[in-house]
């Protein structure tokens, strides 16, 4: 569930949110280790209280849908679906790296992104005011699909329930954005 296991890593703290209620309803928190919970209730214990919160911590509608989320994630075996699509998802974004615009594609599970690049030999990105990832987004809504651009990559992180057959759209209609952006820079 967490980037820490991924890759082996032992945090003093995590910070969590949108995946806490699948972003139906908004909450977030800080997950501290052992080490941390106890320097926090002895330096509690020694002024009196250890005085923190927010206008909406812990309400209790956002932690009860927090708390039932959580369960159909277990339920449903989320994890194990993830990595069930996460190959045709990885392959997804390494099948774009054959593309001009592409210099790199990367990723784990279900989180990558396409490197968009000028010139892809020397790496060279694209002046900002070509707005590269803008016009691939402007481009990727004409073919239905709803990018995340950033000023030189495309960010991917699709839905943990999304499926093959959708990832292969997604694939596709990346292309199609990605080509018609092709054709407009090289008319520049």
């Amino acid at each position: 569930m967490w980037g820490s296991q991924t890759y082996g890593l032992r945090p003093d703290m995590i910070t969590c949110a949108k995946g806490l209620s699948a972003a139906m309803l908004p909450i977030s928190a800080v997950l501290v280790n052992e080490r941390i919970f106890e320097i926090m209730t002895r330096e509690s214990d020694r002024i009196g209280a250890f005085v923190h919160g927010f206008t909406y911590a812990g309400h209790p509608v956002a932690a009860s849908v927090a708390l039932e989320v959580q369960k159909i994630y277990a339920e449903m075996d989320i994890i194990s679906h993830v990595r069930t699509v996460e190959p045709a998802f990885l392959a997804m974004l390494k099948d774009l790296e054959d593309h001009p615009l592409v210099g790199k594609a990367s990723g784990i599970g279900l989180l990558g992104g396409l490197e968009l690049v000028a010139d892809r030999q020397a790496r060279k990105s694209f002046a900002p005011d070509v707005d590269i990832a803008g016009r691939i987004d402007r481009n990727g809504r004409k073919h239905g699909i709803i990018l995340r651009p950033l000023p030189h990559r495309m960010s991917y992180s699709p839905p943990l329930i999304i499926t093959k057959e959708e990832i292969a759209e997604m694939g596709r209609k990346t292309r199609a954005a990605l080509d018609d952006t092709y054709a407009e820079v090289q008319a520049l």
